[in-house]
């Protein structure tokens, strides 16, 4: 699957593809699709339809459904289940199923 993705500032990026991200404050993130994110306090998400997502710590993140990953400490990623990671320097990616997920922490893409 392809997805695009183009950087607009230090923090902005907007998901070409059938996912469309909207980053709108530091951190602050809404998903356009069928999976709505939504940001309650300082990187704080939870996800409003099938797949939930609870904010632990800071930047400590759970998934309680199907695709399950732990974040452990500055922007490492673990990855329980059959999912894939990536992690490229300080940009972790995080692929769970068709829904591509990118952390951006310096300004930079990646296509």
């Amino acid at each position: 699957m392809h997805h695009d993705f183009i950087h607009i500032e230090d923090h902005d990026f907007i998901h070409i593809d059938d996912h469309n991200f909207i980053h709108i404050e530091d951190h602050d993130f809404i998903h356009i699709d069928d999976h709505d994110f939504i940001h309650i306090d300082d990187h704080d998400f939870i996800h409003i339809k099938d797949h939930d997502f609870i904010y632990i710590e800071d930047y400590d993140f759970i998934h309680i459904e199907d695709h399950d990953f732990i974040h452990i400490e500055d922007y490492d990623f673990i990855h329980i289940e059959d999912h894939d990671f990536i992690k490229m320097e300080d940009h972790n990616f995080i692929h769970i199923e068709d829904h591509d997920f990118i952390h951006i922490r310096t300004m930079s893409f990646y296509i």
